[in-house]
């Protein structure tokens, strides 16, 4: 109820903007923090990301079903004012459940929100950078399985994401190097029916382990 109520006052102060200034000026503006955000990042990579490739890989240590180690690797480097992000040399998709079908605008927002937070905290984070980011994911690899593939399990990866980009970016700028964080994130799953015979279920997430920094502790 309370996300929904807040996407509700959201959309009423969007109307509110648009009758208020006419949906032409509405639209321009918003256009214009998009272009903000792009040249904002457009330095950012310019200055942060090198043409020389680097490498970084994590590991998947157990699929549940007694199966692993999975290597996750990534290759960034700069080409032509955009970053690549190459997951080639990822291991094949798993039999388990352990796969992470990874959308490519969703890493291109983890990685903004990386990049942002730890060299400019400043930057407005909008998608205006997005097509700064090109994303590469092996087809048949454990971030793009074929189908059928099991992905009940793929949060456990999502945590290894963040670490293998900490690990990216911190070989240029190691005053920026973290530890590696919670690196999962794993998910309770209780159900049943309560004594008046009514079904529920309860859904909890766990994350957490903000990682340290050579300049201390997590933030």
């Amino acid at each position: 109820n309370a996300l929904i109520a807040s996407c509700r006052v959201a959309a009423n102060r969007v109307v509110e903007m648009a009758t208020r200034f006419g949906d032409d000026i509405f639209v321009s503006a918003t256009n214009l923090l998009l272009d903000r955000n792009y040249r904002a990042m457009q330095q950012l990579i310019e200055s942060s990301i090198g043409e020389t490739p680097v490498s970084f890989e994590d590991y998947i240590c157990d699929d549940g079903m007694g199966f692993g180690p999975y290597k996750i690797k990534c290759t960034m480097w700069k080409e032509n004012g955009r970053v690549v992000l190459d997951f080639d040399g990822t291991d094949p998709q798993s039999q388990a459940s352990i796969n992470m079908l990874l959308n490519e605008n969703m890493m291109r927002m983890f990685f903004g929100i990386y990049m942002i937070m730890v060299f400019d905290p400043q930057i407005l984070f909008n998608d205006g950078y997005y097509p700064l980011i090109d994303i590469r994911i092996p087809e048949g690899s454990l971030l793009k399985p074929k189908f059928p593939a099991a992905l009940s399990g793929r949060t456990h990866v999502l945590g290894r994401l963040f670490d293998i980009m900490g690990g990216l970016l911190g070989q240029k700028t190691p005053e920026f190097l973290n530890a590696a964080g919670f690196s999962s994130s794993p998910h309770l799953f209780y159900a049943g029916h309560d004594k008046a015979g009514k079904w529920f279920q309860l859904f909890q997430i766990g994350f957490g382990g903000i990682p340290g920094r050579p300049m201390g502790d997590g933030p």
